[in-house]
């Protein structure tokens, strides 16, 4: 009927006027802002109350007349743009922030003399502002969306930085060691959110090249490069990387 149709509109421009709304809204705040936070959070409701009238027998049929193959399925198309620029807009802002902290890391030398326990002078303010950050994110979004923030994250920092660092710098020993000791790091601000296998191949690319000077130069030296007989040299964990990229990694090491 007309009435039914009207209101169908009607909610249709209500929502329409929501998302105008929040779209202002978030060009006043910044990726940090617990109300930006809220704004994304806000999103992911509207999307599951729309999901649930796409069932709803009575908005189905009253769709058909606004030739929308879903109840609201424009609208909600709009609902999940909105979402994802706001994810990315976050996931920027962020990534920016830390590889900007960690330029200098980039371009230190892995010719290192002494060797150290603690994480590398240059790399501690990025990393301590990624894990300020989600942090941040875990308490303030929903699971779904901070499940993509995180993963995605880490992903684009391993890229970017640390296999980076790994397949263009030269390293001693030492060097090498402390390479190891910052993964470790970075890795482990993630180990509330995630399983160890989410970082097993950089665990594996990590001790690969941190492996003692006799050893590697041992495994190096046989003509198969058995990946069987670098795990035993090893002593931990599977070697999840063809003979290749581990030959690749340890050329990297200008001590053997």
């Amino acid at each position: 009927s007309a009435l039914n149709t009207c209101f169908y509109t009607l909610k249709a421009d209500i929502l329409k006027e929501h998302l105008i709304f929040l779209t202002e809204s978030v060009k006043k705040l910044g990726y940090n802002d617990e109300k930006y936070l809220l704004v994304i959070n806000s999103v992911v409701y509207v999307l599951m109350v729309i999901e649930e009238w796409s069932f709803d027998t009575h908005f189905i049929k009253i769709s058909r007349f606004e030739e929308e193959e879903v109840p609201f399925g424009k609208i909600t198309e709009l609902y999940k743009v909105f979402l994802a620029d706001c994810r990315y807009s976050i996931q920027t802002s962020l990534l920016t922030k830390v590889n900007n902290k960690l330029s200098s890391y980039l371009k230190q030398s892995w010719v290192i003399h002494r060797k150290t326990d603690s994480i590398s002078a240059s790399a501690s303010e990025g990393l301590m502002i990624l894990q300020q950050a989600l942090s941040l994110f875990n308490n303030n979004l929903s699971p779904d969306i901070f499940l993509e923030l995180w993963s995605s994250s880490a992903k684009e920092i391993l890229e970017r930085i640390f296999e980076k660092i790994l397949f263009q710098s030269n390293f001693n020993y030492n060097g090498a060691v402390q390479y190891k000791v910052d993964i470790l790091a970075f890795t482990g601000i993630f180990q509330e959110y995630c399983s160890p296998a989410f970082f097993s191949r950089i665990h594996t690319m990590a001790q690969v090249i941190s492996l003692p000077s006799e050893t590697a130069r041992l495994w190096k030296g046989e003509g198969a490069h058995d990946l069987s007989t670098l795990q035993v040299l090893m002593k931990e964990g599977n070697v999840n990387l063809k003979s290749p990229d581990a030959l690749n990694i340890l050329k990297r090491r200008s001590d053997i």
